[in-house]
């Protein structure tokens, strides 16, 4: 089976250090110059960031390549693999300093009608999987994730803005929450989070935040988009 990873960036490099030690794998990135031989591919697997242009930009690929399966790895809004032919949408969790770890041991949730096709794919390269109806269930499960740990992040900076101006050491906040948590069942314990001093690095948190929102607007997410 032949396939190809579209961008080669935080989240397509690993993927394909992953696959390519099962499947033959192209890989595509037109601002690294790796370009793949025109052709009939069995599994395109979308990774670059999203943009207003994301649709037309994927279709076009899929007329370059002409794959049977398009994965859609990306964080995107509600809907949008919906719009792109024999997709199903896949998104990618974990830690970026070690992305390839956490590609293998996090569930991958993929949602679409050719969800089990997809899944058959993935579980051959070693990647655990979950199947769900539609890729707009993944699609929000997504954002919502990172929207999640974003309010957190928000908090913490509330947190320490309060104590700062109190004169109170943060670390006394971190050191109270680590005794909650040692007396409470895991459900209920909270994030151990040092505040990013008023901004949210990254290319995921912010921007996934402020898609959520745009499409499902809520006043707690605006706190997290105030640290962009």
């Amino acid at each position: 089976m032949n396939s190809l990873v579209v961008g080669l960036g935080e989240i397509g490099q690993p993927l394909y250090e992953i696959l390519s030690q099962t499947y033959d794998v192209g890989r595509v990135d037109p601002a690294k110059g790796l370009t793949s031989p025109l052709g009939k591919y069995d599994v395109m697997n979308i990774c670059i960031p999203y943009s207003a242009g994301f649709g037309e930009i994927v279709k076009d690929y899929q007329n370059t390549y002409n794959p049977g399966l398009i994965i859609n790895h990306s964080t995107v809004p509600v809907g949008t693999t919906a719009t792109i032919s024999n997709a199903v949408h896949s998104p990618i969790v974990g830690d970026h300093t070690n992305m390839v770890q956490s590609i293998k041991k996090f569930i991958k949730w993929i949602g679409g009608e050719k969800a089990e096709e997809a899944q058959t794919y993935l579980r051959k390269a070693g990647i655990i999987c979950r199947c769900v109806m539609t890729p707009e269930e993944t699609e929000l499960l997504k954002l919502m994730c990172l929207a999640k740990y974003g309010m957190s992040i928000a908090f913490a900076q509330y947190q320490k803005d309060i104590f700062d101006k109190m004169g109170f050491d943060y670390d006394h906040v971190l050191e109270w929450d680590t005794n909650y948590n040692y007396h409470v069942v895991r459900t209920l314990q909270r994030p151990l989070i040092y505040p990013p001093n008023g901004k949210i690095g990254g290319h995921c948190i912010v921007p996934g935040t402020g898609l959520l929102n745009f499409m499902f607007p809520n006043a707690i997410l605006n706190e997290v988009l105030k640290l962009e």
